[in-house]
C-alpha cells in the first residue's frame, strides 16, 4: 500500500496528476509541471513549450535567465539574435 498523505490520478494512457503534501506534479510522457514548496515552479518538456498571451507577457525576478543555442527576440519588424555572435536587424539601431 502507497503512502496515505499521497494521492495519485492516473489514465490508462500514462497522464498523471500527483498530490503530495509537499508538492504537485502533473505529468504526460516526457514533460511535467511540478509545483513544490522547497524549489517553487518547474516546467519540463521533450517537445515545444508555448506561451501565448492576449495581452502582455510578464516576467520579473532578482535574476532571468534565458538558455539555449539560439536565442531569438523579435518585435515591430526588428531581431536581436544570440548564437555564435550577436546580430542586430532593423530600420533604425541606436547604441550608447
Amino acid at each position: 500500500m502507497g503512502n496515505p498523505d499521497i494521492k495519485t490520478f492516473r489514465t490508462k494512457y500514462g497522464k498523471e496528476i500527483m498530490l503530495a503534501p509537499d508538492k504537485i506534479v502533473i505529468s504526460a510522457g516526457g514533460m511535467y509541471i511540478t509545483v513544490s514548496d522547497e524549489n517553487g515552479i518547474e516546467i519540463v518538456s521533450d517537445q515545444n513549450v508555448s506561451i501565448t498571451a492576449g495581452q502582455d507577457v510578464v516576467m520579473s525576478g532578482h535574476t532571468i535567465r534565458i538558455a539555449g543555442e539560439k536565442i531569438e527576440l523579435t518585435g515591430k519588424g526588428n531581431t536581436i539574435t544570440l548564437e555564435e555572435e550577436l546580430k542586430m536587424h532593423g530600420a533604425e539601431i541606436k547604441m550608447n
